[in-house]
């Protein structure tokens, strides 16, 4: 069994189960038929970019390119087609796009950790060569066969990730603004991204000498960003209106 394929298949469901639990009471359905297009999104936008980087290994059977679970996706890809999916959702489903992106984080927060736990078990995003004398080195086989330990980069990025995502989340609820959730966690995950793709040694994908992945978690994280920012001004507008409505509600005469 591919280990790969079993991690994110753990992940996508973890993340169906959340959505499921988070929808108000009679519409779990919906709400988690717009979580399995969310997942098929992911999945296109992967296959799409793996395709798209590598023609070479499709010349002889195009036919290859649909068989996706032969192996060969890519993450940036997949969470490019995710954020473009979120406003052709919403316009479908007559939702507003911060409902949308609050129910699309639930998914990819435990998606994204179950790619790296994947990477993990497949031998994929690690980190510096170590010796074998660190007894949490990570057996890697390199492109060229040969067998080196490495810094077991995605079990750190992954328990990271776990433990950075819960208490973000809940601070974001506090505030009680409908994208509140999408944007604190959107920004945690592409500052996430960020930093620990940077220390990965193995090749990412590339295009024209463009990092995939620091471009899409730039503009996930430039979307978050503002996304917070307009919920911040939303909230305290609210705020200010509420207090000064008070202030000029005439005192309450006893009788």
């Amino acid at each position: 069994m591919n280990l790969f394929s079993l991690a994110v298949g753990i992940g996508a469901s973890l993340g169906l189960l959340q959505v499921w639990r988070n929808a108000p009471p009679g519409k779990e359905t919906p709400h988690l038929l717009s979580g399995w297009l969310i997942l098929l999104a992911a999945l296109i936008g992967g296959r799409a970019g793996f395709v798209w980087l590598n023609p070479h290994l499709f010349n002889h059977d195009p036919t290859a390119a649909l068989r996706f679970w032969e192996g060969g996706l890519i993450f940036p890809t997949a969470l490019l087609a995710v954020l473009l999916t979120i406003p052709l959702l919403a316009l479908a489903r007559r939702e507003a796009v911060a409902q949308v992106a609050d129910r699309v984080m639930l998914i990819l927060i435990p998606l994204a950790v179950s790619v790296w736990l994947g990477c993990g078990a497949a031998g994929c995003a690690y980190g510096v060569a170590l010796t074998d004398q660190y007894p949490w080195a990570l057996p890697v086989l390199d492109v060229d066969g040969t067998l080196t330990y490495r810094f077991p980069l995605p079990y750190v990025a992954a328990l990271a990730l776990l433990l950075v995502a819960r208490p973000v989340e809940k601070r974001a609820l506090e505030r009680q603004m409908p994208g509140a959730r999408a944007a604190w966690l959107g920004f945690i995950l592409a500052v996430h991204t960020l930093v620990f793709s940077s220390w990965r040694a193995d090749a990412v994908p590339t295009y024209q000498n463009l990092r995939l992945d620091y471009a899409v978690s730039y503009l996930l994280g430039g979307f978050s960003l503002i996304g917070a920012l307009a919920i911040e001004i939303v909230r305290i507008s609210k705020a200010l209106h509420c207090r000064q409505l008070s202030i000029k509600r005439p005192p309450h005469l006893p009788s």
